[in-house]
């Protein structure tokens, strides 16, 4: 008798491993790197852990690291229980950054400007910088220090001629 209760609580347990779906790590990383690439214009490779359960409203990070071994932390948060994701990177957006500050920079030294950023990620928070080429239409070179103010991708710019 004591021999079927250990039994049937053996099969029990092995029920409830089978029943637990787990995500593909590996499917996500593509497509996060897939993403980021179009939204940002920066290939990076995507780390996600494994093994990570399929729940509804379930969370988990990956990190994204680019070409320059920057390393941005990723929320993720599942949508369903079918591997459905969304996910976020609270960082500056340069391409539209370099349109947007093109203008200002363009009045300020009294030819039309070009900017360009490396192609790397920017965590989004208060302090982070990255210096861009400056370059305008009569010539002129110089680098454009571009700094966060906050988390929502605020910014502020210095030209160094």
């Amino acid at each position: 008798m004591a021999r079927k209760s250990l039994y049937v609580a053996a099969l029990l347990m092995l029920s409830l491993v089978a029943c637990t779906s787990t995500l593909e790590g590996g499917d996500i990383e593509e497509q996060v790197a897939e993403d980021v690439q179009e939204q940002q214009g920066v290939e990076v490779e995507v780390v996600c852990p494994d093994d990570i359960e399929a729940k509804e409203g379930g969370e988990f990070t990956c990190t994204a690291t680019d070409p320059d071994g920057n390393e941005i932390p990723i929320k993720v948060v599942q949508e369903d229980d079918e591997g459905n994701v969304n996910w976020t990177m609270n960082v500056l957006n340069l391409s539209a950054i370099e349109e947007s500050l093109a203008p200002d920079v363009t009045a300020s030294v009294g030819a039309e400007v070009t900017i360009d950023c490396p192609a790397q990620l920017v965590l989004s928070e208060a302090g982070n910088s990255i210096d861009c080429q400056a370059t305008d239409d009569l010539g002129g070179e110089g680098i454009i220090r571009i700094t966060a103010t906050d988390s929502e991708g605020n910014v502020e710019w210095e030209l160094n001629p």
